[in-house]
C-alpha cells in the first residue's frame, strides 16, 4: 500500500503550499520536483524492474534538469530530464535476482531543494502482492486476470536527425492481448470528479481519489478504445512540439505516429508510452537536432 500512499501524500503537499502565488494557492513555477519510488515487479528471468515516477510541484512550468549532479543515480539509469506537472511509472530500472538489500536512490536538486526517492526490494512493494491497490490506482482487474502489459517498439531507426523547426515523423508499433476491454463512456465514469479550486485548477485527486487523474499518461485516455499511445518530451534542452500528443488505438494495438518539432539544437529523447488502461510500457527515439544552415 505504501506506493499509492506516498503519491497521495506528495499530492497533498503540492496542493497545500504556495499561498499568494495563485488564487488557488498553487505555484506556477520555480518549485522543486519530487522523485517517487512506485514499487517493483518480478521478471521471468528472476530479476526485478523497479519503477519510478515524479511529482513536479509547479502547476505550469516544465523544468529541464540535465543528467548530472542535479539529476542522478550512481550512474545514468535512463531517468527523464524534462518534467511534466505530474507523472507516475515513468521509467523502470532492471536489477538482477541477487540485488538483495541494495538500494537505488534517485536525487533531484532544484530551487535550492534536494529531493530523493529510495528504491528497495521490500516485499510490501511487490505489485502482485498489492493487486487491490494497483486495481484502485489504475482502474484495473483482479489478481486472477490473465492480462499482460502491452509491447511497444520503434518503427524505423532508433536515432534520427532533423533541423531546428523542421518536422520529423516518429512512429511506434504496439501489440496487446486486448485486455482490459474498452469501456464505453469510461471518461465520464464515476461522475465529474472533485470541485475545482478557486482559480479553476482541478484537484490533483481525481475520481475515487486516483492520483492519476491529471497525469500526462492517464489510463482514462485508453479506456474508451482499449489502448492509447502518449508521446512525451523525455530528454533534451529545448521546447518540443508533438502533434498529436495522444493517439487512441484499438485494444489489440496498432501503429501510432506523431510529428515532432524542436525549438533549439541538442540531443533529445522523445518517448512513446503505450497504455491499455492498466499497464504502461514505453519506447524512445533519440533525435539529434542541428541548427539551420543558410
Amino acid at each position: 500500500m505504501r506506493s499509492v500512499f506516498c503519491v497521495l501524500a506528495v499530492a497533498g503537499l503540492f496542493l497545500a503550499v504556495a499561498p499568494g502565488r495563485t488564487q488557488g494557492h498553487m505555484y506556477r513555477s520555480g518549485q522543486s520536483v519530487q522523485p517517487v519510488y512506485e514499487g517493483f515487479e518480478e521478471n521471468p528471468d528472476g530479476g526485478y524492474t523497479m519503477w519510478f515516477g515524479y511529482l513536479n510541484r509547479n502547476h505550469e512550468e516544465e523544468p529541464h534538469i540535465p543528467i548530472g549532479p542535479d539529476n542522478n543515480f550512481s550512474v545514468d539509469r535512463g531517468q527523464p530530464t524534462h518534467f511534466y506537472p505530474r507523472q507516475q511509472f515513468v521509467f523502470g530500472v532492471t536489477v538482477p535476482a541477487d540485488f538483495g538489500d541494495q538500494q537505488l536512490v534517485w536525487t533531484l536538486r532544484r530551487s535550492g531543494e534536494v529531493r530523493t526517492a529510495v528504491g528497495k526490494l521490500e516485499p510490501e512493494w511487490v505489485w502482485r502482492l498489492n493487486e487491490d491497490i494497483w486495481r484502485g490506482n489504475r482502474g484495473g482487474m483482479g489478481s486472477e486476470s490473465p492480462h499482460q502489459p502491452p509491447t511497444i517498439e520503434v518503427v524505423g531507426e532508433d536515432t534520427v536527425m532533423v533541423a531546428v523547426g523542421e518536422a520529423v515523423i516518429l512512429t511506434v508499433s504496439v501489440k496487446d492481448d486486448g485486455l482490459p476491454e474498452p469501456q464505453a463512456g469510461a471518461r465520464g465514469r464515476g461522475g465529474p470528479g472533485p470541485d475545482p479550486l478557486p482559480n479553476d485548477i482541478p484537484s490533483i485527486l481525481g475520481v475515487a481519489g486516483s492520483p492519476n487523474r491529471q497525469a500526462v499518461v492517464s489510463p482514462a485516455a485508453a479506456r474508451e478504445t482499449g489502448m492509447a499511445v502518449t508521446w512525451l518530451h523525455y530528454r533534451g534542452p529545448g521546447s518540443v512540439r508533438l502533434d498529436p500528443m495522444v493517439v487512441p488505438l484499438d485494444a489489440a494495438g496498432g501503429s501510432a505516429a506523431t510529428s515532432a518539432r524542436f525549438g533549439e539544437a541538442g540531443t533529445y529523447e522523445v518517448r512513446a508510452f503505450a497504455d491499455d488502461g492498466l499497464y504502461p510500457r514505453s519506447a524512445g527515439v533519440t533525435v539529434v537536432v542541428k541548427e539551420n544552415t543558410p
